[in-house]
């Protein structure tokens, strides 16, 4: 009898304890970055930073993934973040079906040990991923927008 009763207080703990958030899900969500784009643009900038670059030269069917270099790339990272920072971006609240084989160009930094990643799809969607605080984005954008980014990318390709 006394199990019975210890198991039924737990219960109605447990039960008083979840109305009592609002049957909301404790877990934390991570915070939400204002302005994913400027966030990106500016941490290509920062000192030490390493950058990765993904993208698809014309009619090729395999990626061309280089690192770029502080000194060497600079004209390149700074028009690069330039015009990331310039997009014109609106949070998305459905989520779009983005196959990986849409993407145009892809960019990831590690800053201060924090690894971020921006991909830009050929639907007009790019998504911003931070891997220290779990957050993720899917931001939509014109296609104008992309094909500038990927016009930069690809002067890499030029070289």
């Amino acid at each position: 009898m006394k199990n019975i009763t210890k198991v039924l207080a737990i219960v109605l703990l447990s039960v008083l304890s979840a109305c009592s958030n609002g049957g909301k899900s404790t877990k934390k969500e991570p915070p939400k970055t204002e302005n994913a784009m400027k966030e990106f643009a500016k941490n290509m900038k920062v000192d030490g930073a390493t950058i990765k670059m993904v993208y698809w030269p014309k009619n090729a069917k395999d990626s061309v993934r280089v690192s770029l270099e502080a000194n060497k790339d600079k004209k390149l990272i700074s028009g690069i973040s330039n015009a990331i920072e310039s997009l014109e971006t609106k949070k998305v609240n459905e989520k779009p079906v983005l196959p990986q084989t849409s993407v145009v160009d892809s960019f990831e930094i590690v800053v201060n040990g924090v690894t971020y990643n921006v991909s830009f799809y050929k639907e007009g969607y790019a998504t911003y991923k931070n891997f220290k605080t779990g957050e993720n984005q899917i931001l939509e954008l014109s296609k104008d927008d992309i094909e500038s980014v990927d016009k930069l990318a690809k002067t890499y390709q030029a070289k």
